[in-house]
């Protein structure tokens, strides 16, 4: 349908059309205040301007039948914009409906019986499941995760910051300056202590974590680097901290077998 309301569009340039093209509805005002010009101002006042000028057809020596094909050149036009703004609002509202059938699916789903199945169907599974939703989980399955990073020692906490938080994720973020999606958030310098490190990491966690979806298609890929980014916190807290404290109790636990034999 597009390329047919271009198609239709470059007749209509054929004709006399205005040269300009609206940007502003003039003198709008309200009790004296002035209104700022909004969609609907732009929308009807540029289409108004599309209506053939039967008097300058004329003056241009136009037939008759010329100027016929002209108005119905331009109502096919606006006919097609109207169709095509009409299957664009279908299909938010097919995916809305889609969305609402998958609220109520996983409402009914118990992600606590997918720990019973072997760890390939559950990787499986978890591949199928949105950015947020996964962010949400981990969350949910590492509760204290941000305390345990206090065990970390300061020199890994400024590695990890350095070259994966910003390397990795920060300098990927992709911002669409005319519709942002992120706060508007910069990386702090002269970091000293684990506080200030960790409050630094769950910051930039924190940006991609409410990306707004002005644009769908970076909105979910912020939300992406933000599952991402906490899943690299939990693999080196396992590595640096949970790892090794199960390995320490086994070894006490070890000594004490041995002590009673």
């Amino acid at each position: 349908m597009e390329v047919e309301r271009l198609t239709v569009y470059n007749e209509l340039t054929k004709h006399p059309l205005p040269k300009n093209v609206i940007t502003y509805k003039a003198h709008r005002t309200t009790n004296g205040v002035y209104q700022k010009t909004n969609f609907d101002d732009l929308i009807v006042c540029n289409l108004q301007e599309l209506v053939p000028n039967i008097h300058l057809g004329e003056y241009r020596n136009n037939t008759k039948d010329e100027m016929i094909t002209w108005i119905n050149n331009t109502k096919l036009y606006g006919d097609l914009v109207h169709r095509q703004f009409q299957e664009l609002c279908n299909e938010k509202m097919n995916q809305i409906l889609h969305a609402k059938q998958q609220q109520q699916l996983y409402e009914k789903f118990k992600f606590e019986k997918v720990d019973n199945l072997p760890l390939d169907i559950q990787r499986t599974i978890k591949e199928y499941l949105l950015p947020e939703t996964k962010l949400t989980l981990l969350e949910a399955l590492h509760p204290n995760l941000r305390e345990s990073m206090k065990k970390w020692k300061v020199h890994q906490l400024k590695i990890f910051y350095k070259t994966v938080v910003q390397d990795q994720y920060y300098c990927k973020r992709n911002i669409n300056y005319l519709k942002p999606t992120l706060i508007d958030y910069c990386c702090r310098g002269g970091l000293t202590n684990k506080d200030e490190y960790i409050t630094e990491i769950f910051n930039i966690l924190n940006m991609f974590k409410t990306a707004m979806p002005t644009d769908v298609e970076k909105y979910h890929y912020h939300k992406s680097l933000a599952a991402k980014l906490f899943s690299s916190i939990v693999y080196v807290n396992n590595k640096l901290v949970v790892i090794p404290n199960k390995e320490k109790e086994n070894r006490k636990g070890g000594k004490k077998r041995i002590k009673k034999g």
